[in-house]
């Protein structure tokens, strides 16, 4: 039997592939909580779908045009679940090549509470505030 959080990471993956925003936060509960590693303007705790909606529109303007994300492993268990990524951006003459690692808490069969760090935080930084 398929684990329910391993799932529900798989279809966010899927809608994130997508474009699908809509769908994309079908899988947050409405009180969720974002971690945000770095110290970029999009850094920070983050409460709220609505609030996590406006930074993910910020997000993805930072990241250009064409961003790559490859999906390397997607892994949970009842309660937490991981997905490690690979990001390619380009804007301008700036580059960002990092991977990350997104820590995700389930209630009910949705994301609650998540934690997200770049491997080259500085680099990211940069990029996602220029």
């Amino acid at each position: 039997m398929a684990n329910r959080n391993l799932e529900t990471l798989q279809k966010l993956d899927k809608a994130f592939g997508a474009g699908n925003p809509e769908e994309i936060f079908s899988f947050f509960t409405d009180d969720v909580v974002a971690h945000i590693s770095g110290k970029s303007s999009m850094a920070g705790d983050h409460k709220g779908k609505q609030t996590l909606m406006g930074l993910f529109g910020r997000y993805m303007a930072a990241l250009g045009a064409n961003p790559v994300v490859e999906t390397h492993a997607l892994l949970a268990d009842d309660v937490h679940g991981v997905q490690l990524q690979s990001l390619r951006a380009e804007k301008g003459s700036r580059k960002l090549d990092v991977k990350n690692i997104t820590v995700y808490h389930f209630r009910d069969g949705k994301v609650c509470e998540m934690w997200a760090v770049d491997d080259d935080p500085y680099a990211a930084d940069a990029f996602y505030d220029a």
